[in-house]
């Protein structure tokens, strides 16, 4: 019997021995009990219940304690050995990568994960063929672009495309990412962590997170507050909803309004039947009193100004608080949907 495959051809005489010829040139001799082709340059060899891998290319033998099993990768081939470990073979460089792995895992087009130590794993890259990253313990790919890692009881995350590494908290999941922070859950709860000082922005204990303007708005099921990107809690997450404007905030609770300033500090408590914002003041009103805040151009509050028995008209066109695309409530659009204008303030 003869069988060819492209310019190579291997033979078997009546004893089921078998050869190799290469552009009719015999490189192994009729003495083999099996030869199968693994790639058009590598072969598996059986002999006397024994395995070898053998390179027609360079006429050499890879391994000669092969024990006949291989894994195939589209880039790549795993070639088992009797001790328990594999080689690491390259179909477009037509050689050897790398010789007792303990295994490789194919994770996407661009890169697999390698364990060539006992408990140390890197990344595989497949467009240079190279381990990048750091050594580590364990290692898995998130969202195909990065990849959480745990060295030394600590959790890291890498940036393939960047080679950064980075201190994480334990997570289950990231949910976006920055060049400076990341928003992750844990427990089906989100939080935010710095990237740059290693240090956790907001806890994770909240059900949404949105990035407004350099803060964060937070929620627990109905119940919002305000982070700022420092980490400082500016607003607990008490309220039934919050106006976020340029210097300040307005909470809502139970259909009454309070004020903060963009800083986090309480200027009035949540009281009041309706608060307006002005470019320059701020007015909080209730049946029997108003209290008036002026505000500077670069935002700062003035003194409080309380008027029990007021009638005032205002001419100024109220601010209208930020509307960022979020799932939570920030103000009221009701008036300028319907009309296009504020209602003038009597």
């Amino acid at each position: 019997n003869i069988f060819i495959h492209d310019s190579i051809s291997y033979s078997a005489n009546k004893d089921e021995k078998f050869n190799l010829v290469v552009l009719g040139k015999e490189i192994l001799p009729l003495e083999y009990d099996a030869i199968h082709l693994l790639s058009p340059e590598l072969f598996l060899l059986k002999k006397h219940d024994k395995y070898q891998f053998f390179l027609a290319n360079s006429n050499k033998f890879i391994r000669s304690n092969a024990t006949g099993y291989f894994e195939n990768f589209p880039e790549l081939m795993l070639l088992s050995t009797a001790d328990s470990t594999s080689i690491l073979y390259s179909k477009k460089e037509k050689a050897m990568l790398l010789d007792k792995v303990n295994s490789y895992e194919q994770v996407n087009d661009q890169y697999g994960i390698i364990n060539t130590d006992e408990h140390i794993f890197r990344i595989f890259r497949m467009a240079d063929l190279k381990q990048i990253g750091p050594k580590v313990n364990y290692i898995r790919l998130l969202k195909d672009q990065y990849f959480i890692a745990t060295k030394d009881n600590k959790r890291l995350l890498y940036l393939p495309e960047m080679d950064k590494v980075y201190t994480i908290p334990p997570l289950d999941d990231i949910v976006s990412l920055s060049s400076t922070v990341i928003t992750y859950t844990l427990n089906g709860q989100y939080g935010v962590h710095s990237l740059l000082s290693d240090k956790v922005i907001v806890p994770p204990r909240y059900t949404s997170i949105e990035e407004i303007d350099g803060a964060y708005f937070v929620s627990y099921f109905d119940q919002y507050g305000v982070y700022a990107s420092t980490g400082k809690e500016l607003i607990t997450a008490d309220y039934n909803n919050i106006k976020s404007y340029p210097y300040n905030f307005v909470t809502v609770k139970n259909e009454k309004y309070g004020l903060y300033t963009n800083s986090g500090q309480q200027l009035e408590d949540t009281i009041f039947t309706k608060i307006s914002v002005f470019e320059k003041a701020v007015k909080c009103y209730t049946k029997e009193k108003m209290v008036m805040y002026t505000i500077s151009e670069d935002g700062v509050f003035g003194e409080r100004k309380e008027f029990n028995d007021y009638m005032s008209i205002g001419i100024e066109k109220e601010i209208y608080p930020k509307q960022p695309s979020t799932r939570i409530r920030f103000g009221d659009t009701e008036d300028v949907n319907r009309f296009g204008w504020f209602r003038p303030i009597l």
